[in-house]
């Protein structure tokens, strides 16, 4: 219909002319929403994950410009340790224990960290393997440990040959009882879950034992019974309760 009169003057749209939902994505150019279009809280506005991604999680990435979707699956890496527990202790308890609930077929290997380990009274550290979480123990180890104190630097070794129902990290001389005492070691558990291995232990660590020496202890131990798996690890002295320490239990999946 031709206007009678004056045609109207143009007016620029504005957003009270635009209900609310009436622009569709199809009705939005591909390249019209840009980086300076996008808010600086569109990641920290969001709700945070508070544990690790799950491996079908999805992350945006660029490749080579173009934006794509990844599985955390692809970028989480393997074969490498994950933690699983940290038990600290600050008062006195008897033991330290890693369940089947953490041992379990998701991971091949073990280690365990132990830092700042203070005993109640002077003693060996000794470790302890289930089959059965914790309802028993096995009985048959075999170990050798080499130390090195730092008196006369003279090695001394212990290759326990009879049967043990533990493995005594420090065979040798017991750690010290004292405020500034803290122990320290690095320990490697082997074949968990695999029949046709034996349950293997590999450790070395540093203490102040009995004497106020310097103590540096590394060594091996093996399970010498034929169902060479576990489930269940104890930490405890051979006597007295453990004072102060982080144990810190990982998986290694191959």
């Amino acid at each position: 219909m031709a206007y009678i009169g004056k045609v109207p003057a143009n007016a620029p749209l504005t957003s009270s002319d635009i209900a609310d939902g009436i622009i569709s994505t199809a009705d939005i150019a591909n390249t019209a929403v840009t980086g300076a279009k996008v808010n600086t809280d569109i990641i920290s506005a969001q709700t945070a994950l508070a544990s690790a991604p799950a491996d079908t999680d999805e992350f945006l990435v660029s490749d080579a410009g173009t934006i794509k979707r990844i599985d955390y699956s692809l970028i989480k890496g393997g074969g490498a340790y994950t933690k699983l527990l940290t038990t600290t202790v600050s008062s006195g308890v008897s033991e330290v224990v890693f369940n089947s609930t953490y041992i379990t077929s998701t991971y091949t290997d073990f280690k365990i960290i132990i830092s700042n380990l203070l005993s109640a009274s002077e003693a060996s550290l000794r470790l302890h393997f289930s089959t059965d979480n914790g309802s028993s123990f096995k009985d048959d180890f075999r170990y050798l440990s080499y130390q090195i104190d730092s008196n006369n630097g003279t090695g001394i070794a212990r290759n326990d040959t009879q049967d043990a129902a533990f493995v005594d990290i420090t065979s040798a001389s017991a750690l010290r009882a004292e405020s500034d005492a803290n122990a320290f070691f690095d320990i490697n558990l082997f074949g968990h879950s695999d029949t046709d291995s034996a349950v293997s232990v590999q450790f070395e660590g540093g203490y102040e034992n009995n004497s106020g020496k310097a103590v540096h202890v590394r060594g091996y131990a093996f399970d010498d019974t034929p169902s060479h798996t576990f489930n269940y690890v104890k930490i405890a002295m051979n006597s007295g309760n453990i004072n102060k320490g982080f144990f810190t239990l990982y998986g290694r999946a191959i």
